[in-house]
């Protein structure tokens, strides 16, 4: 019975839990603004030494893959405050 149980959970885990975390992973990801999407609702974030942040106004600013250190998909967040700015176009 016991192992009916467990193996009722790992299906449920397989088939439900995980597609749905990878559907609210890529709504989030498509949420974040990009690059243009940011400069226009911050016109005042482009810079002459490039763009900063909206909320500390710092220019530092990194770069995260989405997957992995070599993914296309970029995030770019703030060095300064953590604050997630926006994203690769895709």
């Amino acid at each position: 019975m016991l192992q009916a149980t467990l193996f009722a959970s790992l299906v449920v885990l397989v088939i439900v839990i995980i597609p749905w975390n990878f559907k609210l992973e890529r709504d989030a990801w498509y949420r974040q603004p990009t690059l243009r999407q940011y400069l226009e609702q911050f016109p005042h974030c482009r810079s002459a030494r490039g763009i900063e942040c909206v909320h500390c106004g710092s220019s530092s600013i990194r770069n995260w893959g989405r997957y992995n250190a070599a993914s296309a998909q970029r995030t770019f967040l703030c060095n300064h405050c953590g604050t997630r700015l926006y994203r690769s176009a895709d």
